[in-house]
């Protein structure tokens, strides 16, 4: 497991910094070198698409995540153990039906490609399956640890 942390935060890390590169150079060479460099305001695009949904899918607690919970915090635990199981089973049921359709989408995207990079749109948003699946693996691992005796207290 702790290896498994290790490279997802690795990953994570690895693509803040391509992306602080990126952006870095984009404006060194627009406002330094009064060159522009083709293609960097659309690589961290791409780059902040895939920041965003690896460090979310992997990296981020629940208790991380933004959520509203006024009402939430009001029940009491075992209500929010029934909320929290009825919330992640919920969740990975919608994960899991809408994803044959994403995967549909971004299969369909090879057609099409960036327009600075030329790269294929697929190869762009393939994160979205991958997000997925990994979401529903770690909604399933909430699941089980909510219906732990032992450990759900601390899923809360």
């Amino acid at each position: 497991m702790k290896l498994l942390r290790r490279v997802r935060d690795a990953a994570a890390i690895a693509l803040f910094v391509a992306l602080f590169l990126t952006l870095l150079a984009g404006i060194i060479s627009r406002y330094v070198v009064h060159a522009p460099i083709a293609g960097t305001d659309e690589l961290a695009v791409i780059l902040f698409i895939w920041v965003i949904f690896v460090t979310s899918s992997f990296s981020l607690s629940y208790k991380d995540h933004f959520g509203f919970d006024v009402v939430y915090d009001l029940l009491p635990a075992r209500a929010q153990r029934v909320v929290s199981i009825l919330t992640s089973v919920g969740l990975a049921a919608v994960l899991l039906y809408s994803l044959p359709f994403v995967w549909d989408y971004v299969s369909f995207m090879w057609r099409e490609r960036t327009a600075a990079l030329q790269w294929r749109f697929d190869y762009v948003y393939v994160i979205f399956p991958v997000f997925q699946v990994a979401a529903v693996i770690g909604l399933l691992v909430r699941l089980v640890r909510l219906l732990s005796p032992q450990y759900w207290e601390n899923e809360l």
